[in-house]
Parts: structure tokens; C-alpha cells; sequence
């Protein structure tokens, strides 16, 4: 099948189209994709690339686009906010997630904690209600 152009993309499947509605949010969602590999596939070659050039010390998250950036990862980056919105933290030990900004919740509406802020650390972290030898919630705190 050769490339004839968007028009044919866009095209119903009834038309002998590809049937494509939208291919602005197509593309946002196949760029998505290649963020979440980044997010998920960290051993990859790719993944070892974009982390030594735009975020050597943290995640694909806290990533910015940089000077000069590739056009790959100018589109990459583009598509991260759409990952973030649709994620949220697997707990574990929570030494990663920060209690009230972060989405770690099983709340479907936010993921979020609603409660105003209480006093903590400077950036407190989920681990902190936790006991690390039980592993269960510390309920005093919660």
C-alpha cells in the first residue's frame, strides 16, 4: 500500500480509508507511548540515551526539554503530561511519592490526598506513614 497523503488516513474504512478521526490525538498517543517505554523500559538503549542527555539525575517526569533539543524528544516531552494525567503510584515502601502532591490514592476522582496540608518534613514523602517494620499504616498518622 503505498502513502497517499493524510486525506487517506482520515478516511472512513467504508471509503477504503484508514479511518484515523482524529490524528492530532493519534499522534499525541503514539508519542505517549514511547514516553511511558522510557517509564517502564529503563534498561532500554533508547531509554539509557534520553536519561544521559535530558535527565541524568531523576525521571522521565521531571525532565526538561533542554537546549537544543532533538526533535524526537521535543515530541516526547510533549506527550509527557498525558502519561502523568493517566498514572498513579503503586505505594511499595513510598519513599518515592510525596504525600500531598503526588497521585498514589485508590480515590478514582483525584488519587490525591483532599485533607489540607499537615506539618511534616519540608517534602514529605508517604514512606513517612508507614512503619518500616511492620509495613502497615501508621493509623495515628493516617
Amino acid at each position: 500500500m503505498a502513502w497517499v497523503g493524510w486525506k487517506r488516513m482520515c478516511t472512513s474504512k467504508l471509503e477504503d480509508g484508514i479511518g484515523f478521526r482524529n490524528l492530532q490525538a493519534f499522534n499525541l498517543a503514539m508519542l505517549a507511548k514511547q514516553g511511558w517505554q522510557l517509564l517502564t523500559n529503563k534498561g532500554s538503549l533508547v531509554a539509557h540515551i534520553y536519561k544521559a542527555k535530558y535527565y541524568p539525575n531523576g525521571d522521565v517526569f521531571g525532565a526538561k526539554l533542554g537546549n537544543n533539543p532533538s526533535y524526537a524528544w521535543r515530541s516526547i516531552h510533549s506527550s509527557l503530561e498525558v502519561i502523568r494525567r493517566g498514572t498513579r503510584w503503586n505505594v511499595g515502601n513510598g519513599k518515592l511519592i510525596h504525600i500531598w502532591e503526588d497521585k498514589w490514592l485508590p480515590t478514582p476522582t483525584t488519587c490525591r490526598v483532599c485533607s489540607p496540608p499537615q506539618a511534616f518534613d519540608d517534602f514529605p514523602m508517604v514512606s513517612s506513614l508507614i512503619d518500616e517494620d511492620t509495613r502497615r499504616w501508621k493509623t495515628d498518622l493516617v
